[in-house]
C-alpha cells in the first residue's frame, strides 16, 4: 500500500496538471523563439533560460501559497510536496539524459526534462493558489517572468 500510494502521488503530481494546462507567459515567449545558428551551445543554452524560467516562477509561486497558508499540518504536508517536486525534478533531468548517455545532447535533454517537470507542478500550484484566493477575495497569481534573462 505504501508504494502504491507514493505511485499515485507521483501520478497526481507528473500528469494531473497536463489535463488543466492553460496559457502561461513563458511558453508564450518561448514558443516563438528561432535559433539562427542551431548549434548544440545554442540549443542548450534556449533549454536552460526555460529551466530556469520555470524553476524561478515554481519557486515564487511555493513561496506566495506557503505565505498564506495558517494551519501547522497544511504547512507541513506542503513542504513535503515542495520538497518531492524539487527531488522528482532532479530525477526527470537525470532521466532525459539518459537517452543520450551524457553526451552534448543529453545536456539539453536534461533541462528540458526538469523544465517540463517545473512547468507542471508550477501550473498546478498556479491553478491551486487562484481557486483559494477566489475563496478568500483576493487577487489572481501575478507572474513574475518578464522575458529572457540569463
Amino acid at each position: 500500500m505504501k508504494y502504491f500510494s507514493a505511485f499515485l502521488f507521483f501520478l497526481l503530481i507528473c500528469f494531473v496538471p497536463v489535463f488543466a494546462e492553460e496559457s502561461n507567459p513563458i511558453d508564450e515567449i518561448f514558443n516563438t523563439v528561432e535559433i539562427s545558428d542551431n548549434s548544440q551551445a545554442s540549443i542548450n543554452k534556449l533549454s536552460n533560460m526555460y529551466y530556469k524560467a520555470w524553476k524561478r516562477e515554481f519557486e515564487n509561486v511555493s513561496k506566495i501559497f506557503r505565505s498564506q497558508i495558517t494551519e501547522k499540518r497544511v504547512l507541513d504536508d506542503f513542504d513535503r510536496y515542495i520538497k518531492a517536486v524539487e527531488k522528482f525534478g532532479e530525477y526527470a533531468g537525470t532521466i532525459g539524459s539518459m537517452n543520450n548517455f551524457g553526451g552534448t545532447l543529453g545536456i539539453c535533454e536534461s533541462l528540458d526534462a526538469s523544465a517540463e517537470h517545473y512547468k507542471f507542478a508550477t501550473l498546478f500550484l498556479v491553478k491551486s493558489l487562484n481557486k483559494y484566493n477566489r475563496l478568500h477575495g483576493k487577487e489572481p497569481y501575478k507572474w513574475v517572468f518578464n522575458g529572457f534573462r540569463e
